[in-house]
């Protein structure tokens, strides 16, 4: 799944074959695999549609805005999440990307380097 903000249904050449955007992997990976062309967010704003996306629970239960950087996580311990249940029937998952969704982990190494 590619979750892209920011991009048009007609960038892509796979829809649109007078984009002007080479597009030539997700074009193959559109012809290969499963492509959904109607879909709809409930927000228009990052945070909350990939909170939407991820849970399948309306974005609005929770807040409406962008999650800052180092703010409280969007997500309680009790969500189950799309990845979760991929998992959990044997395909790999991974996130690449920023998420917007919250800070609330420990560092391993705290940082070394000092300012100059």
């Amino acid at each position: 799944m590619i979750y892209a903000g920011d991009m048009g249904y007609g960038d892509l050449n796979c829809q649109n074959p007078n984009s002007t955007i080479p597009t030539l992997n997700l074009d193959q990976l559109a012809a290969e695999g499963m492509r959904f062309s109607d879909a709809r967010s409930s927000s228009g704003i990052c945070s909350p549609s990939r909170f939407a996306l991820l849970t399948g629970t309306y974005h609005w239960r929770r807040q409406h805005g962008i999650v800052d950087a180092f703010g409280k996580p969007f997500f309680l311990a009790t969500d189950i999440t799309l990845p979760q249940v991929l998992k959990n029937k044997g395909y790999t998952t991974v996130c690449i990307g920023k998420w917007h969704l919250g800070w609330d982990w420990e560092f391993k190494f705290e940082a070394t380097c000092q300012p100059v």
